[in-house]
């Protein structure tokens, strides 16, 4: 029998493998069936099992909603004219034993990751010849296997190579909805999709929000990022424009998050060195200032650290208003972080609970391991961690607005004046906390929401601007 090549004719049906049906590759899988393509995807047990019950069932601002059938396996059994790899690249050398390279003799082998470096894995994996460098720009999520929001209102793929070779294949996937165009330089090609990528990716999960908030409260870094990386970029062989790359974000809708930003949220493995690692190296190579992209990756990779150090600890399972422990103290750490406040702070504010505190009786450490939270997080901000957690609130509340305040220990009985800095921040700390935990519990903030108003209206001088705004605009009805 015959086997067309995927760049032979775009008139006859492909038959496709997907490696990995995820957000980008479960839209994909769905819109190539719906067009008629036959479509196998590639996945662990689960997710196949889903998928062959049940298909892949799209909800799309572009495309609208509707289900497509899809066969589904553990592994490729038999030759295939397309090959799109969509998985992440922090599973992508393990999902590879899915994909024998002996069923992709006649077949183009379209990597659809981020990042730069994984197409040298995969021409290692089946060869130069066969793998070509592509792009896409999407928005889209799976919520569960066969499931896909499909948030952004376009997806488009470019495809790096000749067009004698390639245009068929391109209509192919022009036809099924995904907007595909040939480029001749797949270097460029990548990199111009990093320079965009990397501000969007590293902004969006350092600041734990949608695009919308980063173009309006931080639009001066984002800026900022959109030129280092643009220069980068173009060191490396892409001619991108910063002007153009911020027109861009700018038509997004507002609540558009990037995939690491939805890891990072849910607490999967990041694509950081795939995306920050990539720039950073590439700047090094060329002899190039990184400050942003140094800074941003060094916070995103902290704080992804101490979250998995909460989740080990259980802080993921522990109850809380709002959630879960784990949820309240990620929320408190953003309101922080919307305040200004420094990262020292961020992250005790993001471990404030891990050896208990006055309100909430739950440790994650002992006090005898207080050195493996140093290690995690430095001196200064382990410090502010046993601080608050310290606080003898009886004792201490009434004496806040005092001169001197005299901080008392519920741990040991001592006794001790605090710097103002730290007294400050225990102040901001607190405040994070008791509004999340006021916002999230009706009862409790009927209870003691007057009294927390009157407490953090006498220790104002200690207060930042933005934190007793966020006092006024949650406590003062209930005042």
């Amino acid at each position: 029998m015959h086997r067309m090549n995927a760049y032979d004719s775009a008139s006859s049906p492909l038959t496709v493998a997907v490696l990995g049906p995820g957000g980008v590759g479960g839209l994909l899988a769905a819109l190539l069936a719906r067009a008629g393509h036959r479509v196998i995807c590639l996945a662990g047990e689960d997710t196949v099992q889903a998928l062959r019950d049940n298909g892949i069932h799209v909800r799309s601002r572009q495309f609208g909603e509707f289900s497509a059938r899809v066969e589904a396996d553990t592994v490729l059994r038999e030759p295939v004219d397309l090959c799109l790899v969509t998985v992440k690249h922090t599973s992508l050398a393990a999902a590879l034993e899915r994909v024998p390279a002996e069923y992709l003799d006649s077949a183009v082998v379209v990597p659809l990751l981020n990042g730069i470096e994984h197409l040298d894995v995969l021409r290692a994996a089946y060869g130069e010849p066969r793998t070509i460098p592509a792009v896409i720009r999407v928005e889209s999520t799976r919520t569960t296997p066969g499931v896909i929001e499909h948030g952004s209102p376009f997806v488009e793929i470019e495809l790096a190579g000749s067009p004698e070779r390639l245009t068929a294949l391109a209509e192919a996937l022009t036809a099924s909805g995904v907007n595909t165009l040939l480029r001749d330089d797949g270097n460029a090609a990548l990199w111009a999709k990093l320079a965009f990528l990397a501000p969007f990716a590293l902004l969006t999960t350092r600041y734990r929000s949608p695009i919308g908030v980063i173009l309006s409260e931080r639009r001066g870094e984002l800026t900022a990022m959109v030129e280092e990386t643009t220069a980068i970029a173009n060191a490396c062989g892409a001619r991108t424009d910063a002007a153009q790359i911020l027109a861009r974000y700018d038509s997004f809708p507002p609540d558009t998050k990037t995939s690491m930003q939805r890891d990072a949220e849910a607490g999967r493995a990041l694509e950081l060195d795939a995306i920050g690692g990539a720039v950073l190296r590439a700047a090094e190579h060329h002899s190039l200032p990184a400050p942003i992209t140094t800074r941003l990756v060094a916070a995103v990779a902290t704080r992804d650290k101490i979250e998995r150090f909460l989740r080990d600890q259980g802080a993921d399972r522990i109850p809380h208003p709002g959630g879960t422990l784990l949820a309240h103290l990620g929320r408190v750490t953003d309101a922080l972080t919307a305040w200004g406040a420094d990262e020292n702070i961020q992250f005790a504010a993001l471990c404030h609970a891990t050896y208990g505190t006055d309100g909430f009786d739950h440790s994650l450490l002992g006090l005898s391991d207080r050195h493996t939270l140093i290690a995690l997080i430095g001196e200064r901000a382990e410090a502010l961690v046993y601080l608050y957690a310290s606080c003898d609130r009886s004792a201490v509340y009434p004496r806040l607005d005092t001169t001197p305040v005299l901080f008392r220990d519920r741990f040991t009985g001592h006794e001790f004046e605090p710097a103002d800095v730290d007294l400050s921040a225990f102040m901001e700390i607190t405040v994070a906390n008791e509004l999340d935990v006021m916002t999230h519990n009706a009862e409790l903030a009927a209870k003691h929401g007057a009294a927390l108003y009157e407490l953090f209206a006498r220790t104002k001088h200690l207060l930042s601007p933005e934190a007793w705004q966020a006092t006024e605009t949650h406590l003062a009805q209930l005042d």
